[in-house]
C-alpha cells in the first residue's frame, strides 16, 4: 500500500454516477475513474500534463489520456486489454433515476488508440460529462490510486459508495444487488460480504 498513498490523490465523484446501474469491468471502471480525475478541472482546457487534454465538441468533449493508465503495469500485447476495455465501454450506458428523472445515456464513443504512442482519444457525451461534474445531489469523495488498485469491480463500487458514508446507504440486500446488476446472483449474503465488501472495507 506504500506506493499507492504516495502517489494518491482524493477526487470527487457525483453522487448521481456513484449510485447509477451499471455493470463493467475492471478496465472500464478505470477509464470512468480516470474521467472523474480529469473532470476535477471542472471545464473544458487542455491539462497541464501533455498526455491528458479535454476539448469541446459539439456535443460533449474530446478526451486523450494514456493507455498505461487502465493497466496498472500489467502486460497487454497489442493492446488486446485496452482494446476490448473501449470497445466494450462504447457500446454500454449508465442508468440513473431519482424522484424527479430518469436517463440512460451511453458513455463514449469512438475510442481510438495511437499505436506506439500509447495514447487514447474518445469522445464523452455531454449528459456524461455534465452527470460526472454535478454535485448538486451530493458527491463522493475517494482516493483515486487506492479505488483503480482492487482486482474486483465490485470492491471498486462498494470503496465509492462507503467513502464518507455515516448512514444506511440501502435497505435491502436486493436493493444493493440490483444497484450493482447482481439480480439472481449471491444468493448467499456471506459470499458477497467476503468478496465484495470485505476488501472494500479494509
Amino acid at each position: 500500500m506504500g506506493k499507492i498513498k504516495k502517489n494518491n490523490k482524493d477526487v470527487f465523484q457525483s453522487y448521481i454516477l456513484t449510485v447509477a446501474k451499471y455493470k463493467f469491468s475492471i478496465y472500464e471502471k478505470r477509464i470512468l475513474y480516470r474521467l472523474v480525475d480529469i473532470a476535477q478541472k471542472d471545464v473544458p482546457q487542455p491539462l497541464k500534463n501533455s498526455l491528458y487534454k479535454v476539448e469541446p465538441s459539439e456535443c460533449g468533449v474530446n478526451v486523450t489520456m494514456p493507455v498505461s493508465d487502465i493497466l496498472k503495469d500489467e502486460a497487454d500485447n497489442n493492446y488486446a486489454k485496452a482494446k476490448k476495455a473501449f470497445k466494450d465501454l462504447s457500446e454500454k450506458g449508465i442508468e440513473y433515476e431519482d424522484s424527479k428523472t430518469w436517463l440512460y445515456t451511453a458513455i463514449i464513443e469512438h475510442p481510438v488508440i495511437e499505436k506506439g504512442t500509447g495514447i487514447a482519444t474518445f469522445h464523452v457525451y455531454d449528459p456524461v460529462w455534465r452527470c460526472i461534474l454535478d454535485f448538486g445531489s451530493g458527491y463522493r469523495k475517494y482516493e483515486l490510486e487506492t479505488a483503480m488498485s482492487f482486482k474486483s469491480v465490485y470492491s471498486m463500487r462498494m470503496y465509492e459508495l462507503m467513502s464518507g458514508q455515516k448512514e444506511p446507504l440501502y435497505q435491502s440486500f436486493d436493493e444493493l444487488k440490483e444497484r450493482f446488476k447482481l439480480k439472481g446472483k449471491y444468493k448467499v449474503v456471506s459470499m458477497f460480504i467476503e468478496r465484495c465488501l470485505e476488501p472494500a472495507r479494509k
